[in-house]
């Protein structure tokens, strides 16, 4: 157990860089994780048994399917009536990726956690990104022919996930 969630969390601190760097969520990584959720569930139906592994399965597709369908479903509805993007599927995917890790309970605590640490971070970037730093950042983004007022606008919500995750591992523990 201390293996799969340490590298679980692991590839979430990964996926997270890559996030904040590219605002992006790489599908192979979370390919990844699918696979070794897989992997020690299976190495869960030797050492404990059938049942237990049947268990751990039912619980992390439930989680799954609950929370990643959820909030697709939840991101569809925001986006058909706001006209605007709200998650990324990126996002989506890894929401339903940490619901097959942690369950359907530790999911929801963790997606609850993401997004108060999500509102913290805003919050606290709003107060931080001034006039004269957003015209840096603005020259920034130029040289790299990126539109600033979208760098504004959206969020890699990939690390708040990760925290949200870890945190939910912790309680769990």
């Amino acid at each position: 157990m201390i293996l799969r969630n340490s590298i679980f969390c692991s590839i979430l601190l990964v996926i997270s860089f890559v996030d904040l760097r590219k605002r992006i969520i790489p599908n192979g990584l979370v390919a990844v994780l699918c696979v070794w959720w897989a992997f020690c569930t299976i190495l869960t139906g030797v050492a404990c048994g059938v049942e237990v592994a049947r268990s751990v399965l039912a619980e992390g597709i439930v989680g799954a399917l609950a929370l990643g369908g959820g909030v697709l479903m939840l991101c569809l509805l925001y986006e058909r009536l706001r006209k605007r993007e709200s998650f990324g599927g990126g996002d989506v995917k890894l929401i339903a990726v940490i619901g097959l890790y942690l369950s359907l309970e530790g999911g929801c605590l963790a997606l609850l956690l993401a997004c108060a640490a999500g509102i913290a971070w805003s919050f606290i970037v709003s107060l931080v990104m001034r006039k004269p730093a957003q015209q840096s950042v603005a020259v920034h983004l130029r040289s790299k022919k990126e539109d600033p007022s979208s760098f504004y606008q959206t969020m890699p919500f990939a690390p708040a996930l990760t925290l949200g995750s870890l945190l939910a591992l912790l309680v769990a523990a």
